[in-house]
Formats: structure tokens, C-alpha cells, sequence
């Protein structure tokens, strides 16, 4: 090629709209090792910049948890401000599932009376058990009290003791 046929190339670039013409440009002014690189730096980057990311945010995450408060009392709901558990007794003016004191009162005397007249084995394994309190009564009057001797000089011994029968025990409750 000479030096005139070189000139027209430059100054006259070939018209492409017209059909039959073709794009002339050389293969070889690509720089691909220049976008490889350029690649490998934006990926690095990218790298760097999601680690940095992710650190800022778990910084940011541990402050929140530090410097969050609780919420002051009045602020909180009405579930909120009953006081911790086990709640024995509903507070004034609380809609609770929990009954008020004197229905608690009720069933707790309703179910020592239950059991201060009715019979059940106090221990098993001892013979111990449990009358109502009428026949408990009606028992003391029939056998009177146990008294305890007297010591003195005169004391005679007793004699073997028998094998324990059961005892009844008057109104024990539990």
C-alpha cells in the first residue's frame, strides 16, 4: 500500500450504508489482556467493598442491640405491665383469665372442706388414714384421750406393745 492509498483510507472512512461495502478495522487493536485486567480489578473490588460492607453492618447491628432500652412501663400494653409470673392473684382492674382473690379464697376453703370430710389414706405404707371429722369426734368420745403416766416410784412396767394397727388421723388434710 502507498502513502496516497493510506491518506483516502483515513480521511475518506468507507460508507457502510451503501450495500456491498465493508467495515475495515484490524483485529489486533483490541486490547483484551487490558480487559482482562480491568475485570479481575472490578471483581476484586467488589470483593472488598461486600467484606467491608457486611462488617459495617454487623458494627452497626451491635451498636443498635447496646444501645436499645426497654420500653418505658406506662408505654407498654396492658399484658406487658402485670407483674412477671407466677401471678397468684389478679391485680385490681386488670382483664386477666385469672379469677379475683375472694373466688380463689372460695375454691381453696371449698377443697379443704372436701378433704376434712371424707375418707383417704394419709400414708399408705404406715397404715395412716384419714376420717371425717364427725366420726373423728364421735371416736375420742367413745375411747376418751390417751393421758400419759404419771413417774413416779410405783411405775410398773408394761407390757409388750401390740402390732400397730391404723391409725385414724382426725382432718388431715394432704
Amino acid at each position: 500500500m502507498n502513502e496516497a492509498d493510506n491518506q483516502t483510507s483515513h480521511t475518506n472512512p468507507p460508507d457502510n450504508n451503501k450495500p456491498g461495502a465493508r467495515a475495515d478495522h484490524n483485529i489486533d487493536d483490541i486490547n483484551v489482556w487490558g480487559i482482562v485486567k480491568f475485570a479481575i480489578g472490578l471483581l476484586i473490588i467488589g470483593i472488598v467493598a461486600y467484606i467491608g460492607l457486611y462488617g459495617l453492618l454487623r458494627l452497626f447491628e451491635h451498636q443498635q442491640q447496646a444501645s436499645e432500652r426497654p420500653t418505658p412501663l406506662m408505654a407498654r400494653g396492658a399484658e406487658d405491665r402485670l407483674p412477671p409470673p407466677p401471678r397468684l392473684q389478679m391485680m385490681p382492674g386488670s382483664p386477666s383469665q385469672f379469677k379475683t382473690p375472694d373466688y380463689e379464697m372460695k375454691g381453696m376453703i371449698d377443697e379443704e372442706e372436701k378433704t376434712l370430710n371424707s375418707y383417704g389414706w394419709v400414708n399408705k405404707e404406715n397404715g395412716v388414714v384419714r376420717i371425717p371429722i364427725d366420726q373423728a369426734m364421735k371416736l375420742v368420745l367413745q375411747k376418751g384421750l390417751q393421758t400419759r403416766p404419771s413417774p413416779g416410784p410405783e411405775a410398773t412396767p408394761s407390757p409388750a406393745p401390740e402390732p400397730p394397727a391404723p391409725k385414724a388421723v382426725p382432718g388431715t388434710a394432704r
